[in-house]
């Protein structure tokens, strides 16, 4: 280390008995020298330990591994992106099934058609809670008598838990058209489903009938979009949760007079996040584009890298869980730390299945 020193000599003469051989002339008065004089000239040469440089604080702690070596060790607060899971886990897109033609039966047939609506983005749905969920139908009778209709959904419970259910009976070339939601309602897919492997669709069965003995038919019109769950047992297809940040401080005023002149060896990084569910067993969220950024109150910036210099990481959680250990073989981290930033940030996005 380089210091600039002012410093001043003083000669200090004691008295000593003196011996002359032949003549000399001596001065009346003895004046001491004196320099003061600026050096830039090192002044110590020395190992500094951790604990001369660092002081211990919130986020940074000196851990005694043996009478000779420390650990430094830099923590955040722990923290939780609320990303509001439940409000991503939805399938979005409109689906229809349209112009159905629904044999009229006789009042005394009570046979049911069985037709299948597509579930938006072919999601596989077993069992199912809605926050929210469009569903609408039309039924137009060309007839000139009326029809009795009849619609059943069995795998969806209504929040009495009564299975979903409509009828009407239908005038002469009329038509009869309904808007539904699901909110609240649950899905429990049915065994004649699975068997008929439609695990993608909802089962509708649908009745018509009438007295009169002319054969006849009504058409149907099915309609569902934005289904929004609170909890789902299935598949559902990939989802783009967002990209989500947060960032901590680290108290540095006290070591920022070593920036640029310190560099740790044997720095680790261990990087570790849980999904916490009520369900016992959650689905695997993936994290992309993951980066950690440290930034200096001057506003410069370090990204931690991989050995390529790839600056996004990506993991996927295994049983709501992850952990990743960066050091010197596989990362930065020591180029990083020894940055010694003012804030560390982490941002990445986030996605379902």
């Amino acid at each position: 280390m380089n210091g600039k020193l002012k410093i001043a000599f003083a000669l200090i003469l004691f008295s000593a008995p003196f011996f002359f051989f032949g003549c000399v002339d001596l001065p009346g008065k003895l004046v001491a020298p004196n320099w003061n004089v600026e050096f830039s000239i090192p002044i110590v040469n020395r190992t500094y330990s951790l604990s001369d440089i660092l002081r211990q604080q919130k986020y940074i702690s000196i851990v005694p591994t043996s009478p000779s070596k420390n650990i430094y060790l830099l923590e955040s607060d722990n923290y939780s992106l609320d990303i509001g899971l439940a409000n991503f886990i939805k399938v979005t897109s409109p689906t229809s099934l349209n112009n159905q033609q629904i044999p009229v039966l006789n009042g005394n047939n009570d046979s049911t058609f069985v037709k299948y609506l597509p579930i938006p983005d072919s999601a596989e749905i077993d069992s199912a809670k809605f926050i929210d969920g469009s569903f609408s139908f039309n039924f137009d009778n060309p007839n000139p008598f009326p029809v009795n209709l009849f619609l059943q959904i069995p795998a969806i419970r209504t929040p009495d838990g009564s299975v979903f259910t409509d009828s009407v009976q239908l005038a002469p070339n009329q038509n009869y058209s309904k808007n539904y939601s699901f909110a609240n309602d649950t899905y429990q897919i049915t065994p004649s489903q699975i068997a008929a492997g439609k695990r993608d669709c909802v089962q509708l069965l649908v009745n018509a009938s009438s007295s009169a003995l002319t054969a006849s038919v009504v058409t149907a019109d099915f309609y569902s979009s934005d289904f929004l769950f609170s909890y789902i047992r299935g598949y559902l297809p990939t989802e783009t949760l967002g990209s989500e940040s947060e960032s901590f401080d680290l108290n540095t005023s006290d070591i920022q007079q070593y920036r640029d002149k310190l560099t740790f060896k044997n720095v680790e990084l261990n990087l570790s996040g849980q999904y916490l569910s009520s369900v016992n067993d959650p689905f695997d969220i993936g994290i992309n584009n993951l980066n950690i950024i440290g930034t200096r109150n001057d506003g410069s910036t370090f990204y931690l890298t991989d050995k390529s210099g790839n600056r996004d990481f990506s993991f996927t959680t295994q049983n709501g869980s992850f952990n990743e250990l960066f050091d010197s073989t596989n990362s930065n981290i020591t180029d990083f730390l020894s940055f010694l930033p003012d804030k560390v940030s982490i941002k990445a996005d986030y996605i379902m299945n």
